[in-house]
């Protein structure tokens, strides 16, 4: 099925496209789910240039030939950034073909959102995103426990925990925040989270793709993570920095062998490491921006 998939009217490109966007956002390739994203683009391009060929005689020059569009498209599937489709696609046709029209770019929008919401998958990731988004004090304190856990940059929070709202990714009802709670969700990729906010600290356990526990404790006023299991022994990680951004540097001897390494980065940075004789890792607290990927067992800052 999927050499008919990728026969279709840009081929691999488009797919290569689909494929390194789920990889961003989820850690690694998830090939059904860029399956269904392919077909469902695929299938509505062909009916837009069945629609409209006479006017846009060559897709490869069309807008739908801009890679810019074809990730906004596919980030509107996913949690995060609101995006609204129709307003964001750059219209503009390559080599003289023409701008698209804003009725001709509805039908295509209008058209695509129907394909994907008979796909079971790609609609309820598209539900739970809409719902998330009607609370915005939820969308931000769960983006805010994603971002941390997977690596991304976080923010802390500004409203007072006692006006926070959380919402049932099942029925997309507002629930009450308690804190002390635990709160276990679920989504469609297999990813889940249980997590609890309680004296300014989040306390995550959280579930990748593939199965993997990673347990964090994270406080919210500082920005750091502390108290750290991973879903293997630390000593198996490697910390990963470029010396152009260490602004300090200093190595502690300790008992046995072992010594500390605290370094302040760039950018509001910091770790404080131990070491074994070995110069493998033994204990590990960050502060600011960092990401851990469980693949290449690394940790390092993370940029933008």
């Amino acid at each position: 099925m999927l050499e008919g998939i990728l026969m279709g009217i840009f081929g691999n490109t488009i797919f290569a496209i689909i494929q390194g966007m789920v990889t961003t956002l989820f850690g690694d390739k998830d090939d059904d789910l860029n399956n269904r994203i392919y077909e469902s683009l695929e299938m509505a391009t062909k009916d837009f240039f069945k629609q409209y060929g006479e006017i846009y005689r060559k897709p490869h020059s069309s807008f739908l030939a801009r890679e810019s569009n074809i990730r906004l498209i596919v980030q509107s599937v996913y949690f995060g950034k609101k995006i609204d489709v129709l307003k964001e696609l750059d219209r503009r046709g390559f080599d003289n073909e023409p701008d698209v029209s804003e009725e001709h770019l509805h039908y295509f929008v209008s058209n695509l959102e129907k394909i994907m919401k008979e796909d079971f998958i790609l609609d309820k990731l598209k539900e739970e995103k809409k719902h998330i988004e009607e609370s915005k004090v939820a969308n931000e304190n769960i983006k805010e426990i994603l971002e941390i856990v997977t690596g991304q940059s976080t923010t802390t929070p500004t409203v007072k925990k006692g006006n926070w709202q959380l919402t049932d990714l099942a029925t997309g009802n507002e629930i009450p925040f308690i804190e002390g709670k635990k709160y276990h969700q679920k989504y469609p990729n297999g990813v889940e989270q249980i997590f609890m906010i309680k004296d300014d600290i989040i306390s995550v356990d959280f579930k990748d793709k593939d199965g993997r526990w990673s347990y964090h404790e994270i406080d919210i006023s500082k920005g750091s993570a502390k108290n750290n299991k991973f879903p293997y022994p630390v000593s198996e990680y490697k910390l990963v920095v470029n010396k152009s951004d260490i602004i300090n540097k200093t190595v502690t001897p300790l008992s046995n062998g072992y010594y500390q390494e605290e370094m302040t980065l760039k950018w509001g940075r910091t770790s404080k490491v131990i070491y074994d004789i070995n110069d493998r890792i033994q204990q590990c607290n960050v502060s600011g921006e960092w990401m851990v990927n469980h693949n290449s067992k690394t940790i390092s800052p993370h940029n933008e």
